[in-house]
């Protein structure tokens, strides 16, 4: 299966260091709203919504476009989608009902389980932590050299509620389907900000650089994610785990503010945007998690960064790890690979990581 994930070079941060001389890289401390995110972009192109592009006809949530950077490409959506928010009827929500003061239960839209995508429901007083992932690459090179995946988990003290398959789901209240057989359980969310092009396309550092992929926030299960990398992708790296030392309320910011953004990158995908495209050095699997999570807290990593190259190499996820684990109160756990309370639901064994961080 090709890899739609963060870039994964050992010239990353070489990269960062040319493009900064020519002024491009901005920095990972001056946040973004969600606002200012979903502005619409004058620099638009031939891109966004095509009919022909639907993979899946029966499906309404599908974003059936072609790339803004290039037209000729329609969207990959049968492995991947960004999720959006919907109201108990199935239409998509304005951004300003997922403010924190509005929400309190979220509908969703292409949450990923079992090979199928879901319309769910998630009542925010149900999230019990949040816990920042790192998957190392190159664990045995210097700092800054070694790169790394980022994703964050959502842990549930109830079990998600999914609702029904997206694919023929028709308008009307979004009651809740009887389980089918072999659905298993779900109490923990993978959230990601992933790269991802046309159908088959692995990912390129360079093409990822200069727009040549749009930016998805998925959702989807522990098992989902888990098959991806240890059967699909045959990942053998550490998973390290951290959890976020965050409240009750700074829980839910965390949890809608990615929404918002999610919400507004699916519009600009639609519409063709290029506001809707990855950037391997500003918008990436690590800096994007990392705004949502300043948001809720603001600075718990940002605000960590010591010296002129972590705040150049702020793009690098090793380098907001070591920021974050500067917060005495942010807690290590055991890595994803061997933590005994995930193994029942992710149901399968996993070999130990063969590669580890020194």
């Amino acid at each position: 299966m090709a890899r739609t994930r963060c870039p994964r070079t050992i010239a990353t941060p070489i990269l960062g260091v040319l493009l900064l001389a020519h002024g491009v890289i901005s920095s990972c401390v001056a946040q973004r709203s969600p606002q200012s995110e979903l502005r619409s972009s004058s620099s638009s192109s031939k891109g966004g919504f095509d009919p022909q592009c639907q993979q899946d006809p029966l499906d309404p949530f599908e974003v059936s476009s072609r790339l803004a950077s290039a037209p000729h490409h329609c969207l990959e959506t049968r492995l991947k989608r960004g999720v959006v928010a919907v109201d108990p009827s199935g239409h998509l929500v304005a951004v300003e009902a997922l403010a924190a003061e509005a929400a309190r239960v979220v509908h969703l839209a292409n949450f990923h389980h079992n090979g199928v995508f879901w319309l769910v429901r998630l009542p925010l007083k149900n999230i019990s932590r949040i816990i920042w992932h790192t998957e190392y690459w190159n664990p045995d090179l210097p700092a800054p050299f070694d790169t790394a995946h980022s994703q964050i988990r959502i842990e549930l003290s109830k079990p998600l509620e999914l609702l029904r398959p997206t694919s023929g789901a028709m308008k009307g209240h979004l009651q809740i389907e009887p389980q089918a057989p072999g659905v298993s359980e779900v109490r923990n969310l993978i959230f990601t900000a992933d790269a991802s092009g046309s159908p088959g396309e692995s990912v390129d550092i360079v093409k990822a650089q200069f727009g040549g992929y749009v930016l998805l926030r998925g959702v989807k299960s522990l098992q989902q994610r888990a098959k991806e990398m240890f059967l699909d992708e045959h990942v053998t790296y550490r998973i390290a785990q951290f959890e976020l030392p965050l409240t009750q309320e700074e829980q839910s910011a965390f949890v809608l503010d990615f929404f918002r953004r999610a919400q507004g990158d699916w519009l600009h995908i639609r519409e063709g945007s290029k506001q809707s495209l990855y950037n391997t050095l500003k918008k990436n699997c690590a800096t994007e998690l990392n705004a949502s999570v300043d948001t809720a807290l603001g600075g718990l990593i940002s605000g960590k960064l010591k010296g002129f190259w972590e705040k150049l190499l702020c793009f690098n996820p090793t380098v907001l790890e070591r920021a974050l684990l500067r917060n005495e109160k942010v807690v290590s756990l055991p890595d994803m690979q061997v933590d005994p309370e995930l193994k029942d639901e992710i149901g399968f064994e996993i070999v130990p990581a063969v590669k580890r961080r020194k």
